[in-house]
């Protein structure tokens, strides 16, 4: 998966997990903006994991805080 598809991914899960549509959910803001709780992040973080077949430390989330930190860290260690 390439940083525009985690990108995408991430931007859909984050709509799904909070009930905004996803023209709201933007790349360089960051994920506290987005009102997300400790157990959606969690659940992103698990969900992330399963489709890239990897270990994601949620902690990533708070170090990266948009979605676009975030794939670049995620993509850098692939």
């Amino acid at each position: 998966m390439n940083q525009a598809q985690i990108q995408d991914w991430l931007v859909e899960k984050i709509s799904e997990e909070t009930g905004l549509n996803k023209d709201q959910v933007k790349i360089d803001v960051p994920f506290d903006s987005f009102n997300l709780d400790s157990l959606s992040m969690i659940t992103v973080s698990f969900d992330l994991e399963t489709i890239l077949g990897r270990e994601i430390d949620p902690t990533l989330f708070y170090q990266y805080n948009s979605i676009r930190l975030l794939s670049e860290a995620i993509q850098s260690n692939t």
